[in-house]
């Protein structure tokens, strides 16, 4: 027993790792297979720039964000579009953020200040608790569940361990530590604009834990000057930034070619906004931030009731009653900081890496004034004060380990409950318009998730109930669009299609839809003015390339449609639609071995292949090649069984066939499955051919 107790001691450190590792993957286990969700798909879905490990590309696309967008293509690179690899890679960085957790506590309490503070036992259990409890804390899923926020997640890493490394090198003299602290500061700047503040916050540590800061005074300047430079490597990437680059940060304010003539504090200004002055003020949204840093108070105490999108009021007023109460609440917060200063410095400590940790994004507008991910990194000061201060205040440690063992456990459990919700968009959405009822956006998304799954009636009345709600929200209008256009009805969908170009101009995708539903109503002109606008609003968006390509080709200018649908495949090689496309062109022209190369790649590259073996029975049923049209329409309805056109196509070959019967049957198929468009026009064609 005492070989084992010593092995223990000897190697605390890893059996912390070790512990950290096992907990994260238990209390997270039930994510791995879970789908992507809301901007996963603009970032990762529907991103070309990440399909390949094209360093240039990556760097082009996301500058300040780029070691973000490195991951994304990391994980392309191994897994494409199924989403193991990339929970996988999200939950091994929160371990390690939570091991990065553990060393800072670790090395802030050697330093000076606190080395005669604490005793031996108090310095080896407190870092422990203070890892374990940001492990497990609910508030920290939406940074972990969430793929395309494992932004927070990298941003804190590297934080985190700049701080953390900074810490090491001055208790222990190290030079090494020293480099990798300026390295971590360096690769955080490409992360997440977040790390901004991560200079200053080493610089606070330095004058609040290593003795007067006259002391050494020369010394210490001359090794804060390195950390002090990588304060201009964001404000430097950022002044670069591009419309592309922008877009891809979400941004709705574009650089043009006037922004080359803005001075550098108007272009300063621009980058430092994400949403219109009409629509967030600067003085309104940060008054905002008042009852948001409240809330985010009252999750890291008591984690109920989370949402991933909140219907957070607004507010313009310091003096109303909540703004005012909440102003109120953070003074009394940082006064209490600033009251135990003198006798302990741990909580102004925590005080400072909390609201700093919350500065950038409670200053610069956001349409969405609230978000779970961004207390991420600040949550890192509430894992350190709440220990800390339970083993200050409680002196018989016999107390505070097993109250900090529960609180572990009733995190884990809450956690592991917490995650259920990720396991698909349903579950997501469904659980959002509970808790936010009346914010279109939610019914927007959720609409969107049925659409996935092809309930394109759930996508109607969705949407149609999201422009109740905000007459203004351009996507409710796209969407619903999109589920007339699949239940048939074109001239619904095309009207709109319209209507969300008059309340928002950057729309590609449902440019690129409106260019389909002309060509469906046969107004070939219109179809490729819409795919041309597509691929002007954004040009690397590669769908937009095949239908310009169909709509060339349909047109008779055969080799501008073949060029179009190559230069689609040049953003995205894995997109199955442009091979699929590709195909139908080639299969038109009489080049069948070539139309067959590229449906089979088109095969490889997806997990519905039902469309393109519809597509496929359909350029049969052109050559009245009944016996093959038959063969791959059977091959559609195998692995889709409801797919309404492969049924409708049958009718088809049956009517010509002779078959009545067998289109009797495919009629009630079609009306089983509420297709009335498509019963009326086998029905007006079974009339014509008798």
């Amino acid at each position: 027993m005492e070989k084992i107790t010593g092995l223990f001691k000897s190697n605390f450190h890893l059996c912390v790792i070790l512990l950290l590792s096992v907990l994260g993957v238990l209390i997270y286990s039930n994510t791995f297979v879970t789908s992507f969700q809301f901007d996963d798909y603009f970032a990762i879905v529907n991103n070309s720039t990440i399909r390949s490990l094209d360093i240039s590309v990556i760097w082009d696309a996301f500058r300040t964000r780029f070691i973000l967008g490195l991951s994304l293509a990391f994980n392309f690179y191994f897994s494409q579009l199924n989403t193991f690899g990339y929970h996988v890679f999200n939950i091994a960085v929160h371990v390690l953020v939570s091991t990065s957790v553990y060393f800072l506590a670790f090395y802030l309490f050697q330093t000076p200040y606190f080395k005669s503070k604490l005793s031996p036992a108090v310095v080896r259990w407190l870092p422990l608790f203070a890892a374990l409890l940001f492990l497990v804390h609910p508030i920290e899923t939406q940074a972990v569940s969430y793929i395309w926020q494992r932004g927070a997640a990298l941003t804190a890493l590297f934080y985190i361990s700049a701080v953390m490394f900074y810490l090491k090198a001055r208790v222990h003299s190290s030079r090494v530590a020293y480099c990798l602290s300026i390295f971590s500061l360096i690769c955080g700047m490409y992360t997440k604009e977040n790390s901004a503040t991560a200079p200053l916050m080493i610089l606070i540590t330095e004058f609040m834990f290593f003795g007067p800061w006259r002391e050494n005074f020369k010394k210490r300047f001359f090794r804060l000057i390195p950390i002090g430079l990588c304060l201009l490597i964001i404000p430097l990437s950022m002044m670069q930034a591009n419309e592309v680059q922008l877009d891809l940060l979400r941004s709705p304010l574009h650089f043009n070619d006037d922004s080359k003539d803005l001075s550098v504090l108007e272009k300063l200004s621009m980058v430092t906004r994400w949403a219109n002055p009409n629509d967030m003020p600067r003085k309104d949204y940060m008054l905002t931030q008042l009852n948001v840093i409240r809330t985010y108070v009252r999750l890291l105490f008591l984690p109920i009731n989370q949402n991933l999108d909140y219907d957070f009021r607004v507010t313009n007023s310091f003096f109303d009653s909540e703004t005012l109460l909440s102003g109120l609440f953070l003074l009394l917060l940082i006064g209490g900081g600033i009251w135990a200063f003198p006798k302990n410095r741990l909580l102004l400590y925590c005080m400072i890496w909390f609201f700093l940790n919350l500065l950038i994004e409670s200053s610069v507008p956001m349409k969405d004034v609230i978000f779970e991910h961004r207390v991420y990194l600040p949550s890192v000061a509430f894992v350190l004060a709440i220990p800390y201060y339970l083993f200050s205040l409680v002196k018989r440690h016999r107390i505070v380990l097993p109250v900090l063992c529960s609180l572990v456990l009733i995190l884990s459990v809450m956690t592991y409950q917490r995650n259920k919700v990720w396991k698909s968009e349903l579950t997501l959405w469904l659980d959002v318009i509970e808790k936010s009822p009346n914010k279109a956006r939610p019914h927007v998304e959720l609409g969107a998730a049925y659409g996935r799954i092809g309930d394109y009636d759930k996508v109607i009345e969705l949407n149609l109930r999201a422009i109740e709600l905000d007459p203004y929200r351009a996507l409710a209008y796209g969407n619903a669009g999109f589920g007339f256009y699949q239940k048939g009805d074109i001239n619904k969908a095309i009207k709109y299609y319209h209507d969300a170009f008059k309340y928002q101009d950057y729309l590609p995708w449902i440019a690129n839809n409106l260019s389909v539903a002309y060509r469906k109503s046969g107004r070939l002109d219109q179809a490729l003015y819409w795919s041309e606008k597509a691929v002007a609003l954004n040009p690397i968006l590669p769908s937009s390339y095949s239908n310009l390509g169909y709509h060339y080709f349909l047109k008779g200018e055969y080799q501008k449609g073949i060029d179009a649908c190559k230069d689609g495949l040049k953003l995205d090689p894995f997109n199955s639609a442009g091979y699929v496309t590709l195909g139908i062109m080639y299969f038109k022209l009489g080049k069948d071995p070539l139309a067959i190369n590229n449906f089979e790649k088109a095969l490889t590259l997806t997990d519905k292949p039902q469309h393109i073996y519809n597509n496929w029975g359909a350029l049969y049923m052109e050559r009245k090649d009944w016996k093959n049209a038959q063969s791959f329409l059977n091959k559609t309805l195998a692995v889709d069984p409801d797919h309404p056109d492969a049924h409708f196509n049958l009718g088809v070959i049956y009517l010509q066939l002779g078959e009545l019967a067998k289109v009797k049957e495919q009629l009630a198929i079609l009306e089983n499955l509420n297709r009335l468009d498509l019963v009326k026009r086998l029905k007006v064609l079974a009339s014509q051919k008798s």
